[in-house]
């Protein structure tokens, strides 16, 4: 007989941190290891609440102008859209604004400076 084999079983840590404001409102706090491969995970999440109808992504924490980062929000904003969810992206730095603004996307993501 072989001895019994142990499962180790591994939670990921989310990448972001949330807060209820008001019944129905998220902020949803980014943190600097969010994972902008995995937009799947968030809506996961998100699906929790069922009676959410205002969703806030604060991103003061992290850069937010990398290909990745953008296609992570504009995927949870349509999400959001389908739902019939307001999304809106809150606390950017400075210079993610004006990236955004120079790339044209201010007018996809709605940003809440």
């Amino acid at each position: 007989m072989s001895p019994a084999l142990q499962t180790t079983r591994i939670i990921r840590r989310p990448n972001w941190d949330f807060e209820e404001v008001t019944s129905g409102h998220i902020i949803l706090t980014l943190l600097p290891d969010t994972d902008w491969n995995d937009p799947e995970r968030i809506r996961r999440f998100l699906t929790r609440f069922r009676s959410m109808n205002e969703l806030s992504c604060d991103c003061r924490q992290v850069d937010i102008t990398s290909t990745a980062a953008i296609g992570w929000l504009i995927t949870l904003y349509r999400h959001c859209l389908s739902k019939g969810i307001e999304f809106a992206v809150i606390n950017p730095d400075a210079s993610c604004i004006a990236t955004y603004r120079a790339q044209g996307l201010d007018g996809i993501l709605p940003i809440a400076a």
